[in-house]
């Protein structure tokens, strides 16, 4: 019976350490869950990719956030790693419940670290006359002007942007011109690459900086990325 016991005692007491934490993954805009098969990620954690729906016009940021929180589940510790657009949804997730790790790559903590192109949509509206095609097309051949390591593999980048719905991407956008956020999180960690043209680092305070790494170098650049993400969540 006292062995019975002891072997009880010994087992509660290591089963915490044992538990799965949960480990949510948030693409960008013109990404999906694909834009993550090359990480790495501690065995640890459990990974579950956020579904996302087309935002309805009423949304910002912040609603939208909340209405994607409902996947988490909060009985557990919450860890995010957010990229572009997931990363600041990351943010905004993790001012409105509790979070263990936050991460984002190549994305940004508030406003003010967006580019001058956002300020002046903002102010004159620009982005309210422009239709979802328009924007689906823009991508197609903008980006691989602007990140051109998307030719890492094309293929992939390519039939990420094919496969989005255009007024996702209309709202999207709109929520990141329209986004109030300029008091970042102070325990959020930030990797951004010295040569993403999409988000400039001029703009950017970033915790580890990727030299040469765009705004693809989640995929393009993950040997590295991973040496930073095993650093973070081990802590």
């Amino acid at each position: 019976m006292k062995q019975i016991l002891l072997f009880l005692g010994i087992t509660s007491f290591l089963l915490p350490a044992c538990i799965s934490q949960n480990l949510y993954l948030l693409p960008g805009t013109g990404s999906d869950a694909r834009v993550f098969d090359k990480l790495e990620l501690p065995k640890k954690y459990t990974v579950h990719h956020l579904a996302y729906s087309t935002p309805s016009p009423s949304m910002n940021l912040q609603k939208y956030a909340q209405h994607l929180a409902v996947q988490l589940d909060t009985t557990q510790p919450i860890n995010l790693i957010g990229v572009s657009l997931g990363g600041m949804l990351a943010v905004e997730i993790a001012k409105q419940i509790e979070v263990e790790n936050i991460i984002i790559i190549a994305s940004a903590k508030s406003f003010e670290e967006l580019p001058w192109q956002y300020r002046i949509q903002r102010k004159l509206k620009i982005h309210k006359l422009l239709s979802g095609k328009f924007y689906k097309h823009s991508a197609k051949l903008l980006q691989p002007l602007f990140e051109p390591d998307r030719d890492y593999d094309r293929s992939l980048f390519k039939a990420m942007i094919s496969s989005k719905d255009p007024e996702f991407l209309k709202q999207a956008i709109r929520m990141m011109i329209e986004w109030e956020s300029d008091i970042p999180l102070p325990e959020l960690v930030h990797i951004h690459g010295t040569k993403d043209n999409t988000l400039p680092i001029k703009h950017i305070q970033a915790d580890h900086s990727i030299e040469g790494g765009s705004h693809m170098m989640v995929y393009s650049r993950s040997e590295e990325i991973n040496k930073i993400l095993a650093l973070e969540l081990n802590n």
